[in-house]
């Protein structure tokens, strides 16, 4: 992730040069430098700076803070930072309103007209409700905000653009407080006429049957970012590897370190699609026993790294502990948290291969699934529609397991792929 940011500051004479190695050194980049005053001893520049660790930055402004014999007057601003505050979501109109004459006109006149399709019966054409997808995120027994709820609010802002940039969609995000399941399919049920389809951000993560009691209880299409999305993304890496390396599912063992409902429902698939084995480990008993329903073999760290041939590292801290154990010549899939696994780790271990998983990769499915998923027959994703899409986007991404972007031909292909069923 890059970020920028503007310093204004004053050094001496000569000495520009030096300071841009320094930036450069710091592993960050100036894009964009203009001389703003100068004097005999001293020049005036504001800096535009291109970087990725905020500590790194602050770290550099410090240092020449201290150094006042050749540095001074420093102040830094982010743009970003000023334009993302209150969130990354507005609402917008179809209608441009810059005038009062197109508030009386185009604005008002065409409420009045919706207002008389309506009358004549084509309200599901003219209201938002049919082109309206609902990104829930659920809260159990939440008794005010935390953090978490703070980081899923700016996820489904964030996944609300993507959605009404690439599918044409109104994206709303809805954050929900609820005791049970039951409570949550009520509150559900109450909004589901205002959306033609609900996008869950989270899972219940006690309970595995979750997904399919959503299912079950409304009656829109409905998807979820970590049962569905995160299974489709890994089932087409998982069958490029086999394509890659000339290997049949039915002779792959693939291994898990960490386990979520994800994980989970991966493991259903993989048992679906012949995989010789599925083997995991997680701390909590209750995550392995659901594990086991779907046909994954709950075992110790040891043998899980030990006779992967495709090991899935979801708990970087699991690996970290116990890579003494990785099986030379397995592939790993690792990324998931916010700080991976320093590949160095892997460098004496005799790994063929070391997938990295890429946020960017998982967010260009969005627009295609939500498409897919209201414009065919589909309610949902079951585990043979996520083989066949992924066997397909296999075919897409590159031998180093890139998606072509959000722009490329892939979205039209695995939407077409979802209506075909």
């Amino acid at each position: 992730m890059k970020l920028t940011a503007v310093l204004t500051i004053k050094m001496k004479k000569g000495i520009l040069p030096q300071f841009i190695a320094t930036v450069y050194k710091q592993q960050m980049e100036v894009s964009n430098i203009n001389l703003t005053e100068a004097d005999g001893k001293w020049d005036g520049y504001c800096i535009e700076i291109i970087y990725t660790s905020k500590k790194d930055l602050i770290r550099v402004v410090e240092a020449l803070k201290k150094n006042s014999d050749y540095f001074r007057d420093l102040s830094i601003t982010s743009t970003l930072e000023d334009k993302i505050r209150g969130g990354l979501l507005s609402t917008g109109s179809k209608i441009q309103i810059d005038t009062n004459s197109d508030i009386e006109t185009s604005f008002l006149g065409g409420t009045t007209l919706v207002h008389e399709k309506i009358d004549a019966g084509f309200g599901k054409q003219y209201c938002s409700v049919s082109e309206s997808v609902g990104i829930i995120s659920g809260f159990k027994k939440m008794a005010a905000p935390t953090d978490e709820y703070y980081h899923y609010c700016a996820d489904s802002e964030r996944d609300a653009i993507i959605i009404s940039r690439f599918t044409n969609k109104n994206a709303f995000p809805v954050s929900i407080k609820y005791q049970t399941v039951e409570d949550l399919i009520k509150v559900l049920k109450g909004i589901e006429e205002s959306f033609s389809c609900f996008r869950f951000m989270n899972t219940d993560n006690e309970d595995y049957i979750f997904r399919n009691t959503i299912i079950d209880s409304i009656r829109k299409p409905v998807i979820f970012r970590e049962l569905d999305e995160l299974p489709f993304y890994l089932m087409t890496i998982i069958t490029k590897i086999c394509r890659k390396q000339r290997c049949k599912p039915e002779e792959t063992s693939v291994g898990i370190l960490g386990l979520n409902q994800g994980m989970i429902r991966l493991t259903g698939i993989l048992c679906s699609a012949g995989y010789l084995k599925v083997l995991g480990h997680d701390n909590r008993e209750r995550t392995m026993m659901s594990f086991e329903t779907q046909g994954g073999l709950a075992t110790t760290i040891e043998n899980v790294a030990d006779n992967a041939d495709i090991l899935i590292v979801y708990d970087d801290q699991l690996l970290k502990d116990n890579i003494q154990y990785l099986n030379p010549g397995c592939i790993v899939i690792t990324g998931f948290s916010s700080e991976p696994v320093d590949a160095g780790l892997f460098s004496d271990k005799g790994l063929k291969e070391i997938i990295q998983v890429r946020d960017a990769d998982l967010l260009t499915l969005i627009a295609p699934m939500i498409n897919g998923i209201t414009a065919g027959e589909q309610k949902f994703f079951s585990d043979e529609l996520i083989l066949k899409i992924s066997s397909s986007a296999s075919r897409e991404i590159s031998d180093s397991y890139r998606y072509p972007g959000f722009f490329s031909e892939i979205s039209g292909k695995i939407e077409s792929a979802i209506i075909r069923g």
